[in-house]
């Protein structure tokens, strides 16, 4: 059996090209390049991706335990926790990202935001 490579190059950036998937065919492989971030491109699967990515329970457990030893006992479930991935390791090792507008956030930028997300879930940080 002859598999038949199609190869898309996405030249629309951060915002989805519905050309980039109109000639998918079944059957075919496809090489996808550039950077898809649009949720449009994954809609049709989201449920799928959601349990591919879903954490398994030994992981979760130990997570829930390196919480509630970093925290300090019984009181973590008063805590609120808020992830915040900062991207930065490819930004600044990638010319052609910063020449296409990227910036890595400064502290203040996640300082800021840290703060609204306080203010808007009415958490009191200075408690304690």
């Amino acid at each position: 059996m002859r598999h038949y490579v199609t190869r898309h190059v996405h030249t629309v950036y951060v915002r989805y090209d519905k050309r980039l998937v109109g000639d998918l065919q079944p059957n075919r492989h496809v090489v996808l390049d550039r950077f898809l971030q649009s949720w449009k491109y994954f809609a049709h699967i989201d449920a799928k991706l959601r349990r591919l990515f879903r954490f398994d329970d030994s992981v979760l457990h130990a997570a829930s335990n390196a919480m509630t030893e970093a925290i300090g006992g019984d009181d973590r479930h008063l805590l609120l926790k808020i992830g915040v991935h900062v991207r930065r390791g490819d930004i600044i090792q990638q010319e052609r990202l910063i020449q296409l507008g990227y910036v890595v956030a400064d502290m203040s930028y996640i300082e800021h935001a840290m703060d609204y997300m306080d203010r808007r879930l009415g958490v009191d940080n200075n408690t304690g």
